[in-house]
């Protein structure tokens, strides 16, 4: 699954290169569900930007019961920046890796503050 959502990226990359934007926004969206459902972070963070690129814009987050604390707690792209923070990375290189903006790492890495228990 992961070479047709390949394909269907640099399909929409060369329509977009074309100027065909509405087929290259329609490629790059059946790419990026594909990265979706196979779990790839990274190759949907790049379509994403090509996107935001182009002018459309997602909203990528779900709302679900999660816990106050503890490593279940973290967002999907909390536990990214974790993950990478823990390995050394600075917020410059952990944001072109999930190509997401610097600040937003920093935010994601800075310690979470929950209210104290009675």
């Amino acid at each position: 699954m992961w070479g047709q959502a390949s394909a269907t990226e640099d399909l929409g990359v060369l329509l977009a290169a074309d100027g065909r934007h509405d087929d290259a926004a329609g490629s790059l969206d059946r790419a990026l569900a594909i990265y979706h459902e196979i779990g790839s972070v990274r190759d949907s963070a790049r379509v994403r930007k090509r996107l935001r690129g182009m002018g459309v814009r997602y909203r990528h987050w779900s709302y679900a019961d999660q816990p106050v604390c503890g490593w279940d707690s973290l967002t999907e792209t909390e536990l990214n920046v974790s993950l990478l923070v823990a390995d050394g990375w600075s917020n410059r290189k952990g944001a072109e890796q999930m190509f997401i903006s610097a600040h937003t790492v920093a935010f994601h890495a800075s310690c979470r503050s929950t209210p104290a228990s009675s």
